[in-house]
């Protein structure tokens, strides 16, 4: 009766075990709703807290090689949604666009922020990425994660993109002539996640 409860044991243990290493850290693309013609929207399911412990998310506007970054949203493995919102702000007399709001917002266990970029006057036109409706992404400490990208025309049309390619070669948003992207930043470190007031509505070079 010993050996074969120690038998059983064993099985136990290994099972728990291989189900612990198992475990990956992932961020699942999820397409909840539709949004009007003005806005683009991801959503995402989170699931960390194994190798990577927290991630700083932010928007950042990239013009002919300079980069303006917004003020970070915080994610640990308490968090279980993200939510990207991004609003284009055109001019009702001649539908020019002027600029973009971008919103990130998270579940209850962390915060938001609230941020606008100001846009060119030769943008005519845009392009959205995100990924496919359950799409998984696998996350790690020694990768960022594109999760959304927009590209705006400003009279050269937007060459084909995707989050993946920006995310893959880090140096090619430097020249492009105007790109939004929703950037992942991963850390080992368990983070707290700051309130909204702290993130919202900054912007820094």
């Amino acid at each position: 009766m010993k050996r074969i409860f120690y038998i059983i044991l064993v099985v136990v243990l290994l099972g728990t075990l291989i189900a612990c290493t198992g475990k990956k850290d992932t961020l699942t693309f999820v397409r909840n709703e539709a949004v009007p013609a003005n806005m683009e929207r991801a959503d995402y399911n989170v699931q960390i807290g194994n190798a990577v412990g927290g991630a700083s998310v932010t928007a950042e506007l990239w013009m002919d090689g300079e980069c303006i970054t917004s003020a970070p949203v915080i994610i640990n493995s308490e968090t279980k949604a993200l939510h990207v919102l991004c609003r284009i702000d055109s001019s009702d007399a001649e539908s020019e666009t002027r600029g973009i709001q971008v919103q990130l917002d998270t579940d209850e266990k962390a915060g938001s922020l609230i941020t606008y970029f100001d846009l060119p006057t030769t943008v005519r036109g845009y392009s959205f990425t995100a990924y496919e409706n359950g799409e998984v992404l696998e996350v790690s400490t020694d990768k960022d994660s594109i999760l959304a990208a927009l590209a705006f025309d400003t009279g050269s049309s937007v060459r084909s993109f995707d989050c993946k390619s920006y995310a893959d070669d880090p140096d090619r948003v430097k020249s492009e002539s105007c790109v939004v992207l929703i950037r992942t930043f991963f850390t080992e470190e368990h983070l707290v996640p700051q309130d909204s007031a702290q993130a919202a509505g900054t912007t820094a070079e």
